[in-house]
């Protein structure tokens, strides 16, 4: 064994041992599973996993050695919140319900849409690898494709904090969830899929009933397993013949997920300084709401900054890598001050999520909690995001996934043609 793969497990070692006590200094001081600090660790250990079994250029490891620390000390910083939460559960508001389907066949609609746009079922599944390229441009399909997803979450947080769900009732959300399912699968995207399950379980913990570290156990091998498949049955389907069958002997795990945070500073820190962008990636966000048709010059995300400059555009703009904080950072403003703008930027979005989850036991008490909530925990799932992916995504993401699909259900759901109580 060389001295230099000594010296690189005795570090890799110690950030093992930092990220176990912020685990544990976090669920001593807060029992609540799903506390934002939770949710940044359970994020930075899945999407940098790859760190511990191979080697990584000295500024990575530092780099993630950081992010780490950051975490232990908003483990200590983090205050726990009352374990029963009192609200009064509502009567189901069976406009809200109406609205929901209603949103929901136009999502579906799309869907069947795009199927008959590519000459059927197994022509569609035997494209999902270029789907990016059918969107370019087509930035609308995505929106209208993912509006099921967040009324599918916005179905269960009003159900569970409803308080006369009739059979009939659970029955219909039980038919939406199983309509998204076949969506999720069917657009080959694994965090449509299990992103959206994962928030739905977090509901489920807050509005019903509390879960347990052996409860969530099973669940969250459940979803480990379930991303290596589904990346994998993605890359392997096959429909040349008029059937649906698996390229080669059989479906390989796909774990580049694990590598995803890991991939861009390796780049980056390895690679000549390229012409700096100086915010203009952040400022992608704003104008990433203006079609292309309209703004042809309109600015790149940080994403696409990073591949065409440190990759030469290796996919053809078929795929994009996510930069991630730091990486972002020194896209726009070079190694030294991009690297203390992208770290700092990280630890203040873990400082807002720690504060928004101080105002968490008002938000479950307020009158239209299932809305409020849902919000919260995406804006938790967009910092935990960030360590690895690009901000203006990030967040034109949330605005049109989320924000936008809420806004139609609540102004939707006060129109008074629909009269029913």
């Amino acid at each position: 064994m060389s001295e230099g793969s000594l010296v690189y497990q005795l570090v890799t070692l110690t950030i093992a041992l930092i990220t176990i006590l912020s685990v544990i200094v976090s669920y001593t001081r807060n029992n609540d599973l799903f506390s934002p600090v939770k949710i940044f660790i359970v994020f930075n250990i899945f999407f940098y996993a790859d760190i511990y079994f191979n080697h990584y250029s000295d500024m990575v490891v530092a780099t993630y050695f950081l992010q780490c620390l950051l975490l232990f000390i908003f483990s200590l910083i983090e205050k726990p919140i009352k374990k029963d939460i009192f609200y009064v559960k509502k009567n189901l508001n069976t406009k809200v319900i109406i609205v929901i389907w209603v949103l929901s066949m136009i999502s579906i609609l799309n869907q069947l849409i795009i199927i008959a746009e590519f000459g059927g079922i197994l022509n569609y599944i035997g494209n999902i690898a270029l789907r990016v390229e059918y969107f370019k441009g087509k930035g609308y399909i995505l929106v209208l494709n993912n509006l099921i997803a967040t009324l599918n979450i916005v179905y269960l947080s009003l159900m569970l904090s409803s308080s006369n769900n009739s059979k009939n009732q659970k029955f219909l959300f039980v038919l939406h969830f199983s309509i998204f399912v076949v969506m999720a699968l069917l657009s080959g995207s694994r965090s449509f899929l299990l992103m959206t399950i994962m928030v739905e379980i977090i509901c489920y913990h807050y509005f019903y009933r509390r879960l347990t570290v052996a409860k969530m156990a099973p669940v969250v091998l459940s979803i480990l397993f379930l991303v290596a498949l589904l990346g994998g049955v993605r890359n392997s389907m096959d429909t040349s013949d008029g059937v649906i069958s698996v390229k080669g002997d059989n479906v390989e795990m796909n774990s580049t997920h694990f590598q995803y945070g890991l991939i861009p500073l390796e780049i980056i820190f390895n690679s000549e300084m390229k012409e700096l962008s100086y915010g203009m990636t952040y400022g992608a966000f704003f104008t990433n709401f203006v079609p292309r048709q309209i703004f042809p010059d309109k600015l790149d995300s940080g994403g696409v900054v990073f591949t065409k400059l440190y990759t030469g555009d290796r996919w053809g703009g078929l795929s994009n890598l996510a930069t991630g904080a730091v990486t972002e950072g020194i896209v726009n403003f070079g190694p030294t001050v991009g690297f203390s703008v992208g770290l700092s930027s990280l630890a203040l979005l873990f400082l807002a999520g720690v504060l928004m989850y101080n105002k968490l036991q008002m938000i479950l008490a307020s009158k239209y909690n299932y809305i409020y909530f849902i919000l919260y925990i995406y804006f938790i799932l967009a910092f935990a995001r960030y360590s690895y992916s690009d901000f203006s995504y990030t967040y034109y993401s949330l605005a049109l996934n989320v924000f936008f699909p809420i806004i139609l259900v609540v102004i939707l759901s006060k129109i008074k043609f629909i009269s029913l109580k």
